[in-house]
């Protein structure tokens, strides 16, 4: 007749039920996430834990540094320009120019479109009187220039060892926009997973599925 002290019935109860619990606290934690999923996808969603596991991960590799702006080029980070001053124009023209655009700065093109310097509103007000002055006059020829296929991490590289206030990106020689060290400062913020999830909150009569937290 066989016997099986108390001692070790009690012991192997309490870890089936421990790692009974430990198992129902996994399921409750994939099934939370998976409602936050459905929430966030709106109308008639149903999400799958294994796929939210798998997004989670993605988005991580993702927000990992360097890795979101690898392939970013200057043309898709750089501020566009519509507008260009030539060496022969007024400073009054110039200086409407500045107000209209409300801008601080204004590429200087030669006949072709070339690139040939920049005048800044600054360079303006550092003048009691410009009446007599043209642009070519007041304009600085010291740009750095960048092609539109720069990648972000050399911008990133110019502004972090040159105290330049901006540079100009050209494609073939022509003035196309400009970036400056502000612009990639606010683009290169820390990124994690949960920068990429939208807050947007659905309201009644809209088309997405509103879901109640339990």
């Amino acid at each position: 007749m066989g016997f099986k002290p108390k001692s070790l019935d009690s012991s192997l109860r309490y870890r089936r039920s421990a790692g009974e619990r430990l198992e129902a606290d996994a399921i409750l934690k994939k099934a939370t996430n998976a409602l936050q999923v459905a929430k966030r996808s709106g109308y008639n969603y149903v999400a799958d834990s294994r796929e939210c596991e798998a997004e989670a991960k993605a988005w991580t590799d993702l927000a990992a540094p360097g890795v979101i702006f690898e392939h970013t080029a200057a043309r898709d980070v750089m501020t566009p320009c519509t507008l260009a001053l030539r060496p022969e124009d007024s400073i009054d023209r110039a200086d409407r120019s500045f107000r209209q655009h409300q801008t601080n700065m204004l590429p200087v093109v030669n006949a072709k479109g070339l690139l040939q310097g920049v005048l800044t509103a600054d360079s303006l007000l550092e003048h009691d009187s410009t009446e007599s002055y043209r642009v070519r006059d007041l304009m600085t020829h010291d740009v750095k220039r960048f092609e539109e296929s720069e990648s972000f991490e050399r911008l990133k590289d110019f502004f972090a060892k040159d105290s330049r206030l901006f540079a100009v990106v050209v494609r073939q020689g022509r003035p196309t926009g400009w970036v400056t060290p502000n612009n990639l400062l606010a683009l290169g913020t820390f990124l994690n997973a949960e920068t990429f999830r939208s807050e947007k909150v659905n309201y009644l009569g809209s088309k997405d599925l509103q879901v109640v937290d339990l």
